[in-house]
């Protein structure tokens, strides 16, 4: 009896006691807890913000058929409401929903409302409720073209300067997008400031994508295979300068008055140093040597070269005309007649024999044309390299008459006799 009493005693004490009813308490609060959770558990509701939306567009009957989609942001959100037990809510994460497009209906290109379809992969959950419902999504045909890259000048190149030689890498670009926006496309250039420039040009830039009218096409939906480009200038100095041509006659005479000499090149283009061709504003071609010339023709002159210069032609071409009514005789210059300058200090000379002379002149000048009233001239310092000494005829004093010589003439030295002046 006194042991029952004893156990009584203890139990009285410990359910009196704060510390253990404080245990107990939570205790049953937990058991309570879960058997409300995974007894009774009641049914709950739960909301999901910015699901991400599968687009699903790889395979889809638009992209069998062509088409692609319009969007500027292809990150698409829903927000989703579910219902469950608790304890599958809890579980279920933002991850878990499945939200896509079913763009199998879509068999033409143009704007469509495209539905949203949500899954939670878990059948005790259900989806009361999800926004938007539809997306409103514009598909548009493709199309892929290649266009080559233009140069073009951002203002202009100092006066006289030019572009030479250009180059671009790459030469062409290709561009995939809604086949509208591709081929409204009319070219793809690069510009480059050319202001003040004298020096080649290499840079990279930007590329310009253009409709017919000059603006800019919009890129938002194209995908371009380069978006810059690598440009290459050779920029060189020009300068137009009036031809013109020296008409002599080397073995005596003025023909200008009855032979005509004309240029097929009225201009011709020197590029080279600007320095170098500053203050020059005429360039000779050459010069035309009547006294070769028996008769109409055209005769081809080469340009001569100088150093640093290049020129826009090698050759130019000269027509020379003589008047109808010119004529030719010939005089006899005897010894008397011949004149030979320059001998050597104290030295006389004397010609051995007659020089036979072709002299051209107008019919009418012709027979006043004489050995009085011209002069049959040697020099004994202008030797040519074979030894001989080229003859020249000018007029006497006093004569006006236009002339010229035809052909060439020289003596040798052994025609020349030269011997010491005797004083006495």
């Amino acid at each position: 009896m006194s042991e029952k009493k004893s156990i009584a005693t203890r139990l009285s004490g410990i359910l009196h006691n704060n510390g253990f009813l404080k245990i107990l308490s939570v205790l049953l609060a937990v058991v309570v807890w879960i058997y409300i959770l995974y007894v009774i558990n009641p049914v709950n509701d739960k909301e999901f913000n910015r699901v991400s939306v599968d687009l699903s567009y790889e395979g889809s009957i638009p992209e069998r058929n062509g088409y692609m989609y319009l969007l500027t942001d292809t990150n698409l959100t829903v927000s989703v409401s579910v219902s469950g037990s608790r304890s599958d809510l809890l579980n279920l994460t933002a991850n878990d929903i499945k939200a896509s497009l079913n763009l199998d209906p879509i068999t033409t290109p143009g704007t469509h409302s495209v539905a949203v379809n949500i899954s939670t992969g878990n059948k005790n959950l259900v989806v009361t409720d999800y926004n938007p419902k539809n997306f409103t999504i514009e598909f548009a045909t493709k199309a892929t073209r290649t266009l080559p890259i233009e140069i073009q000048a951002s203002g202009s190149l100092p006066e006289g300067y030019a572009i030479k030689e250009s180059s671009i890498s790459p030469k062409d670009i290709t561009i995939f997008g809604p086949a509208n926006t591709v081929e409204s496309i009319d070219k793809v250039y690069v510009s480059v400031p050319l202001t003040n420039v004298k020096t080649d040009i290499t840079g990279t830039y930007d590329l310009a994508i253009v409709n017919k009218n000059g603006e800019n096409v919009d890129r938002r939906f194209l995908t371009i295979s380069d978006t810059k480009a690598e440009s290459n200038l050779s920029v060189e100095y020009r300068k137009d300068m009036e031809t013109t041509i020296n008409v002599t006659n080397s073995s005596g005479g003025n023909e200008s008055s009855y032979i005509t000499v004309t240029l097929d090149t009225k201009t011709i283009q020197a590029i080279g140093d600007e320095k170098l061709l500053a203050g020059i504003e005429t360039f000779s071609v050459g010069t035309i040597d009547t006294s070769k010339i028996l008769e109409n023709g055209v005769f081809p002159l080469t340009i001569p070269t100088v150093e640093g210069v290049v020129y826009s032609k090698d050759v130019v071409n000269a027509t020379v005309e003589i008047a109808p009514d010119v004529g030719t005789k010939e005089l006899s210059f005897g010894p008397k007649d011949i004149q030979i300058i320059n001998l050597p200090d104290k030295a006389s000379v004397m010609y051995k024999g007659d020089v036979k002379i072709t002299i051209r002149a107008k019919a009418s000048d012709l027979e006043t044309l004489t050995t009085d009233n011209l002069k049959c001239q040697i020099d004994y310092k202008d030797k040519l390299e074979d030894g001989s000494f080229p003859i020249i005829i000018y007029p006497v004093a006093g004569n006006a008459i236009s002339f010229g010589v035809v052909g060439e003439y020289s003596v040798t030295n052994e025609q020349i006799d030269i011997y010491e002046a005797r004083s006495y």
